[in-house]
């Protein structure tokens, strides 16, 4: 037999003296070993969850960061072709406007005939109040339409708002042209009031001068001068190009006011 402090208990079918507490955890392990396998199961599947979502976790983190990677090389790649992309339209633009100045140069010209004549035909109208018998002394300007055509392929290549103002100035050139050919041609048909045939030379004068100040706005840029195309002029300095043409006769008050009133052009594209 033991000692009052030990407890008897049969284990591999024999008896061995063991402590008391001992005995008691071995009997609550008998008694409650349901709730310990439960218990033990518990603890068993919140570790494997537990170990899932590292799991988990690490594969999504290794998941963004394969992501991470991939869109960094695609947008490497993108860069790279946008890069190109600029590359070549500077290149095109580059080739576009070596021929502008020349270009430029030659609408000058047109331009400066096409005044020459709007104010030969004025003077002559002021002087008899009829065209009747008139004989110019300029012929019809031949349009430029090959200077043009070079001056409107940089579009294509020049910057949003640069390949507006040329596309502006384009447009304008093809209207100034109907308008002239509308009229010069049979200048007896000029009839009506002295109010309305004068405004229509007012609109005319009008017409060629916005056009001369529009090829003035792009030869900076033509000649590499100015990265981009500057703004209109004011009215005053669009009026001093009148002595550019070498208008001899005395321009009168009522054309200088018609100018002030319709400068700046209405009517052309506006930026976004």
């Amino acid at each position: 037999m033991g000692s009052k402090n030990d407890c008897t208990v049969e284990l591999f079918h024999s008896f061995m003296s063991v402590p008391c507490w001992l005995k008691h955890i071995l009997v609550w392990i008998n008694q409650h070993q349901t709730l310990i396998t439960g218990g033990l199961a518990l603890l068993a599947a919140w570790w494997t969850v537990r170990y899932i979502r590292k799991q988990l976790k690490q594969s999504e983190l290794q998941v963004k960061s394969q992501m991470a990677q991939s869109e960094k090389h695609v947008q490497k790649q993108m860069d790279q072709i946008e890069k190109h992309k600029d590359e070549d339209k500077k290149a095109r633009n580059v080739a576009a406007r070596a021929g502008m100045p020349k270009a430029l140069s030659d609408i000058h010209g047109y331009i400066d005939n096409c005044l020459k004549l709007n104010w030969e035909v004025y003077e002559y109208w002021k002087t008899n109040k009829n065209l009747h018998g008139f004989n110019p002394k300029y012929p019809f300007p031949d349009y430029p339409l090959e200077s043009f055509d070079k001056v409107q392929s940089i579009i294509g290549s020049a910057d949003k708002n640069d390949a507006r103002v040329i596309l502006d100035f384009i447009n304008w050139a093809q209207v100034h042209r109907v308008r002239l050919e509308g009229w010069f041609p049979k200048p007896n048909s000029l009839v009506g009031a002295t109010s309305r045939i004068k405004e229509h030379f007012h609109s005319s004068f009008f017409d060629t001068l916005v056009l001369k100040k529009f090829a003035d706005r792009i030869f900076p840029y033509a000649r590499y001068q100015s990265e981009n195309i500057g703004e209109f002029c004011t009215a005053e300095e669009a009026l001093n190009d009148f002595i550019f043409f070498n208008i001899q006769a005395q321009i009168d008050d009522d054309l200088l006011k018609y100018i002030e009133k319709k400068w700046p052009p209405k009517g052309l594209s506006r930026m976004e």
